[in-house]
């Protein structure tokens, strides 16, 4: 019964009492995708993209942006190093970008980082000029070697991440913002 009941939800016992709750699947709350090696043109209003890979540790070397205003889309690129802060070449980090429509923001986690090269003030003084970011910040957690960057938007947007591995220079992981239509 027990075995039953856990995959229907949690059983736990405190102080001889038995407690359940049910479980809720998250994969119903937030649609995620697998990010592939190259641009696709595929959007997701909200929701989780992820890719890379994990298992040693990275750096993060340089945040920048490019804004193509004839296409009106605003390209993100995280460009990576290995754990001495050299280029890493021939793939890419682990990584994970949700974009929310409640509060319109996407939320970059990097994961395994011993270190970045982007401060706070750098970040925004590099989406200052940004016609799709208002706001951007960056967060460095020593104890789980985790890098938050939090770019928060003036209106929903589209999101669409991919990687972009290199083997002459930094891989690169690449977010693209596009205004919905």
């Amino acid at each position: 019964m027990a075995h039953f009941l856990l995959k229907l939800g949690v059983l736990a016992a405190v102080g001889g009492a038995l407690f359940f709750a049910p479980a809720y699947d998250a994969h119903a709350a937030i649609d995620r995708t697998i990010a592939k090696a190259n641009k696709r043109h595929t959007y997701i209003e909200y929701g989780t993209i992820s890719g890379g890979e994990s298992g040693a540790a990275f750096t993060l070397l340089n945040v920048r942006r490019i804004f193509s205003a004839k296409d009106k889309i605003e390209r993100i690129l995280l460009d990576l190093g290995d754990a001495y802060g050299k280029p890493l070449k021939g793939q890419v980090s682990y990584f994970q970008a949700a974009i929310e429509k409640e509060n319109p923001r996407v939320v970059i986690d990097l994961s395994q980082m011993l270190a970045s090269g982007v401060n706070e003030e750098a970040i925004k003084k590099s989406f200052k000029a940004s016609p799709f970011v208002k706001e951007a910040k960056i967060n460095f957690d020593p104890l789980d070697s985790t890098i938050t960057i939090q770019l928060l938007l003036k209106k929903n947007m589209k999101l669409e991440a991919f990687m972009l591995p290199s083997k002459d220079k930094a891989s690169r992981i690449a977010i693209d913002l596009k205004e919905k239509s």
